[in-house]
């Protein structure tokens, strides 16, 4: 998880790196120092890929976490800053301030789309774009085609695409209240057309866990996926246990109706979700257990479903050193850990859970550390 909040308190950046193996829970693999220039909590992010170019003309594979927005010290200023992990300072500024924005990896990992979010005084329905390139990153978005403006005004709302093609998006909190709304759109094909209204939720939702996980294949090697809606704060403002999904069948063909899966184990709000590549295993992770005393965990739950029908929540041993909220994390591929930081060091690593969390907290400046947790 990027930054985030412990019990009444805003965490800023961190500067360790630290390599987990769940299996065999082992301890510290590495560490690499790095910092941010402030307390960020509510940010988005991604893992883009870039194929940078050496003097030789190779072409090589690197995976470079991404972070953007937020709220800048203590809660009060929504953040522009994008940050890449390695890098001193910021990388980009985002067009304008977005806090509780929601972000996804499209165009097969070379370009970040960043939806709404909140400026502190207005909730926004415009988008940024960080474009990928063998020269690093950038905001130019001259060469695209698309539109993807999200439907309607929101923040802290879940943003999903499947097969690199239909966006969903689902629940959020906008200047009227809570939503419990769906829509899809193709973003390759079709979004001119904008986006299409699908069922709602029975749950009105916001800041809640979500995730896009595949299903087992049937017998003739069907393969189903399943939008997850998992906790998060009502129109109330109370925290939820409930669980929603909707199937989305061969072809991407949508149900016509959420039904409620499984309850998480604690209701949660405010937790940072990720699946793996393979979209079998969604992660959530720390998250609000009560509002009324900032109550946050450090426990990360798996969920995933053989079929629609047949889904299960299951506590992971390994917990998060501090307990927090509002954060971002990652799943790397299997790739090595050179692939993410440069310092000549080659140490293979499996799939991996990546998340950001400090090592101290305060006004002053505090460390960020990033968490890869071997899947395998």
């Amino acid at each position: 998880m990027t930054t985030g909040e412990t019990a009444k308190e805003y965490i800023g950046a961190t500067d360790v790196i630290k390599v987990w193996n769940l299996a065999a829970q082992e301890s510290n693999c590495y560490y690499s120092e790095w910092h941010t220039e402030a307390l960020i909590s509510g940010a988005t992010g991604g893992l883009l890929r870039i194929t940078p170019i050496d003097q030789q003309g190779s072409r090589s594979i690197s995976y470079v976490p991404i972070f953007c927005g937020g709220l800048r010290n203590g809660n009060v200023e929504p953040e522009t800053m994008c940050y890449q992990l390695g890098l001193s300072g910021h990388i980009r500024e985002l067009t304008s301030k977005r806090s509780g924005a929601a972000s996804v990896v499209i165009d097969n990992g070379q370009a970040m789309w960043i939806t709404g979010g909140f400026d502190g005084a207005i909730y926004s329905e415009t988008f940024d774009m960080i474009i990928a390139d063998a020269n690093g990153m950038s905001f130019d978005t001259s060469s695209l085609d698309r539109e993807l403006n999200l439907a309607q005004a929101m923040a802290h709302h879940c943003l999903e695409v499947i097969d690199q093609s239909l966006a969903i998006l689902y629940g959020g909190h906008n200047s009227t209240g809570v939503a419990s709304e769906s829509w899809t759109m193709d973003i390759n094909t079709s979004w001119k057309q904008g986006w299409q209204s699908r069922a709602s939720m029975t749950v009105a939702r916001y800041n809640h866990a979500c995730g896009v996980i595949k299903t087992s294949p049937t017998a003739n090697n069907a393969v189903s996926k399943v939008v997850a809606a998992a906790g998060g704060f009502t129109s109330q403002t109370l925290i939820v246990d409930s669980v929603e999904l909707l199937s989305v069948g061969p072809g991407n063909v949508i149900s016509q109706a959420w039904i409620f899966g499984p309850k998480m184990p604690v209701s949660l709000a405010g937790t940072a979700s990720a699946t793996t590549k393979d979209q079998t295993l969604l992660f959530v992770a720390g998250g609000i257990k009560a509002v009324e005393l900032f109550e946050v965990t450090n426990s990360v739950f798996t969920f995933q479903c053989l079929d629609i029908d047949n889904c299960q929540w299951t506590k992971m041993d390994q917990e998060l050193r501090h307990a927090r909220a509002n954060s971002v994390a990652f799943v790397f591929p299997p790739i090595s850990i050179d692939d993410i930081r440069n310092d000549g060091v080659e140490q293979e690593m499996d799939e991996s859970i990546c998340s950001f969390f400090d090592s101290a907290s305060g006004n002053a400046k505090s460390n960020r550390i990033i968490s890869c947790h071997s899947l395998y």
